[in-house]
């Protein structure tokens, strides 16, 4: 048996607002035999109109992952069919059975006929507005064979046809550098289309382009004016075709939305919504003439990620009483999203709800973490009948909910959580014999459930929720284990690439929305137009782990002349510093963020800045290099070898001695060691202070952010695999276990987010969803499951199987949903040491698996399951 599935275009399955004009296909194999590699493929691509073969592309390999389209130019708004035929090494041949097509967006600006269009402001506002709906009947004569709507705003948009929300996509049309890029999205509305009158109906929220956004709670961050634009496209079944645009023509009204911002909640009168506004017959001539808006339309784009919807519903817990009279509704788990409240009462009746994280320590409500963020919805009441409420244009950071006002009594059925992140697909499973540990790779997977919200933010709850570029860097391979990050982190690039500064310099946070006048940050002092190492490097670091979990080439050259520019920008400033160009010792670096080996309430740790910017240099450079060599740039790879070696050898002269790194931190230890930076006795040097220094702290991390994703990794990789498994099981503060036995469902921000006596850390900046501590996920998939990608051949197409296996953990069961098919590491230990190990390698790519046994047996193995018992080498 041989079968192709999964077949996929630009990542997606059956996509319908592709714009670029080579798009890329992939599929995967399965088959009941070992040993299967794909020997050749058939691609054709059909046009869905015509019947006919476009391309047909015929190949003597293994490819399948990200074949290009080299036909003829694709038409706009247009349905292609594709299908791939196989034929495996041992001769069987195999077609792919399900439908598979993509349907292309708006390929030319010029093709928007439709204007942007708004309602018209009274007054310069200096608070938010109601939101508008905006509204236009037509009519049609003929019968419709398809219609597909394109549609985009500035600000949130709600799209509604004949008296139905389209779609299942929420807080469109997302978040994207809107100076620069803003996404339309494509709905099919044939079968909402009506013969004779139909009715579009948009409501609009200001969002992330007109609400407050970022530290100083600015408005208006990308303009004075909310707005959509919309394009209707009609063919009918005599295939003539038409189009409705938003025009002059589209009327436009006040909602019963009268408050809807990111951070503060929305407020809601059922009682002012115009009732009947999005269905046919609503007379609309009180209604106000839209105004046309100054919009450039070049800058749309089709979205490339796969959009935030509602993912998955929770019921609550509990109701409680708290010790100070409060009536909270606990859901169980930190979430991101909203609460649906199902209620009915009399007309002017109230519900209003305030969401927060945790409880303190006397078990009452707490709130000062999320600062000035309200976190708030409030509800009026129509009388009519049972009532579902839900938010428009904002969601909540929040495990409970504060009832501050409700008709009757509160029962659990009256509310259910609305979980909502981009619709990534899951594509890791781990469990193992120790439930806290369970717990760890739960809290992992909802901290980045709760943070994968269009961008890649640092928490979904204070009056932040931020694209922080670091925090992304250094979740970035676990993020690509728990999902498939693909699309989402190729999109959010674009937006890196498209807000780098002039000068080369990454923002501290993507989209950029900070202010230019940072002074208000005094604990920061981040400069304009510059940015600190491990921050920037998101620029390198990110499109490398997209390269080799997924084997996209095409990564990497787009994002090389973003990573040269940046690494143009350290080499430029060493004038700012002590004037070598091989040292970063310049600019407004953030260090060792959060560690805790400085003093106490530090937002830095003691590891030296300049220390931590030069290996984070000397890596980025490193990062070049390999680029390089995969685009085959022979010329840069050794000028960018020679200006690596050069940066290596100024960081020795500089922080070390005697083979020995001055500094007496873990993280300074850490760090090069993990970028390659020393050699010889200089690891071993490193290895035994590390050692040592996690000794002296009774076996306890003092990392932050940088050091503590790769903590881990460098005690196994220079055999000390038995102290990370100790540092991961430790239960008392600091460690991820201690997180956990205090109730956490999430990653926290802090490691002593919540104190051992129940206190909390500053309120100024305590989050208990962040997801950055959550990068542990990566030691659990690549060295206890052992999961390893091999960089000469990206993507898993030759995998690796290397678990460090220690008896303080049982058994491990591990499945990662590759590019080319399920992957799976599962071993138990039994009596006297025994252990049974499974493996399965998918069809189309070979691996190699090592075997802890006395031994250390090595075995190559092509496609299969794998079961192998022996005595664990201790």
């Amino acid at each position: 048996m041989l079968e192709v599935y999964d077949l996929k275009c630009e990542y997606k399955k059956n996509p319908n607002c592709i714009d670029t004009e080579k798009p890329r296909f992939s599929w995967k194999i399965k088959t009941d035999k070992k040993n299967v590699l794909q020997k050749s493929f058939v691609l054709s691509v059909i046009d869905g109109i015509e019947g006919t073969t476009i391309w047909r592309k015929e190949d003597n390999s293994s490819d399948s992952i990200h074949i290009p389209y080299e036909g003829e130019k694709l038409k706009s708004n247009h349905r292609y069919y594709y299908s791939v035929e196989i034929t495996d090494n041992y001769g069987e041949k195999a077609d792919s059975t399900e439908i598979s097509y993509f349907e292309t967006g708006i390929l030319d600006p010029d093709l928007w006929s439709g204007e942007w269009i708004g309602k018209e402001k009274k007054t310069k506002r200096e608070c938010m507005d109601i939101c508008p709906v905006l509204r236009k009947s037509f009519k049609l004569i003929k019968r419709v064979k398809s219609a597909r709507i394109y549609i985009s705003a500035m600000g949130l948009y709600e799209l509604h046809f004949n008296g139905q929300i389209v779609g299942d996509y929420v807080l469109t049309p997302g978040w994207t550098s809107y100076n620069n890029r803003i996404q339309y999205q494509c709905y099919d509305v044939t079968n909402l289309l009506l013969i004779n009158e139909n009715t579009i109906g948009i409501r609009l929220g200001d969002g992330w382009h007109n609400g407050e956004i970022s530290f100083n709670h600015q408005i208006h961050t990308y303009g004075e004016n909310i707005g959509a634009i919309a394009q209707l496209m009609i063919t009918y079944e005599d295939d003539t075709e038409d189009t409705v645009v938003t025009d002059a023509t589209w009327k436009t009204a006040d909602s019963g939305v009268l408050f809807s911002e990111i951070y503060d909640g929305e407020i809601y009168d059922g009682n002012k919504e115009p009732d009947g506004w999005n269905i046919n017959g609503f007379d609309d001539t009180h209604w106000e003439k839209v105004v046309i808006l100054n919009r450039t339309k070049a800058n749309l784009v089709g979205t490339i990620n796969e959009g935030t919807k509602r993912i998955e519903e929770i019921k609550p817990i509990a109701i409680i009483k708290t010790p100070s009279g409060e009536t909270l509704i606990d859901m169980g788990q930190n979430m991101a999203g909203w609460v649906k409240v199902t209620v009915s009462g009399r007309q002017g009746d109230k519900v209003h709800l305030k969401h927060g994280e945790v409880l303190d320590g006397n078990g009452n409500f707490y709130f000062d973490n999320i600062r000035l963020a309200k976190q708030e919805t409030c509800y009026t009441l129509t009388g009519k009948g049972v009532e579902v409420l839900e938010p428009h244009f904002t969601f909540q950071g929040f495990r409970y909910i504060k009832i501050l006002e409700f008709p009757g009594e509160a029962a659990i059925d009256n509310f259910t959580g609305v979980v909502i992140h981009t619709d990534m697909e899951p594509t890791a499973k781990f469990s193992c014999s120790n439930p806290l540990i369970n717990q760890l790779w739960h809290n992992l997977v909802w901290g980045q459930k709760g943070n994968f919200i269009d961008v890649p933010t640092d928490c979904p709850q204070r009056d932040e929720r931020l694209g922080w570029t670091g925090d992304a860097q250094i979740f970035c391979r676990t993020a690509c284990f728990n999902f498939g990050a693909d699309s989402f982190f190729t999109k959010w690039l674009e937006d890196v690439k498209a807000d780098q500064f002039y000068n080369g310099a990454i923002p501290f946070v993507v989209p950029n929305v900070l202010p230019t006048d940072w002074s208000f940050l005094t604990e920061c002092q981040l400069g304009f137009e510059q940015t600190s190492a491990a921050w920037g490097d998101v620029i390198t670091v990110c499109p490398w782990t997209l390269y080799l979990c997924y084997g996209d080439k095409q990564i990497l050259e787009k994002s090389y002349p973003a990573i040269e520019k940046y690494v143009a920008y350290i080499r430029n400033g060493y004038k700012n510093g002590s004037g070598n160009p091989f040292i970063w010792d310049w600019g407004p670096q953030l260090g060792d963020w959060l560690a805790l080996d400085h003093s106490e309430g530090s937002y830095r740790g003691a590891t030296e800045e300049s220390f931590v910017a030069t290996a984070y240099y000397a890596n980025t450079v490193k990062i070049l290099c390999k680029c390089a060599k995969v685009l085959r740039k022979e010329k840069d790879v050794i000028t960018y070898s020679n200006l690596y070696e050069s940066i290596v050898m100024n960081f020795k002269k500089t922080f070390m001695k005697d083979g020995i790194i001055l500094q007496n931190t873990q993280t300074s230890q850490i760090i090069p060691l993990e970028f390659g930076l020393l050699e010889g006795e200089e690891v071993n040097f490193a290895v035994e202070k590390l050692v040592k220094l996690l000794k002296e702290n009774n076996y306890h991390l003092t990392t932050g952010f940088i050091g503590t994703p790769y903590l881990c990794h460098v005690l196994s990789k220079n055999g000390y695999s038995e102290i990370a498994y100790r540092l991961l099981m430790q239960t008392d503060y600091p460690s991820w276990l201690y997180q956990i036995l205090k109730g956490a469902t999430t990653i926290w921000e802090h490691w002593d987010g919540k104190k051992p006596d129940d206190t909390f850390w500053s309120p100024n900046m305590n989050s208990f969803n962040h997801y950055a501590y959550g990068a542990i996920g990566d030691w659990l998939y690549r060295v206890v499951a052992g999961i390893e990608i091999d960089e000469e051949y990206p993507g898993y197409k030759h995998l690796i199987i290397k678990p460090s296996i220690n008896d303080c953990i049982q058994n491990v069961t591990c499945e990662y949903e590759s590019v080319y098919g399920k992957i799976i590491s599962k071993w138990e230990i039994g009596e006297d040491n025994t252990v049974d190990m499974l493996v399965r390698v998918p069809a189309n790519t070979v691996g190699t698996i090592y075997l802890p046994d006395q031994e250390n047996t090595k075995l190559d193995v092509g496609s299969g399951e794998y079961r192998f018992q022996f005595k664990l080498n201790k």
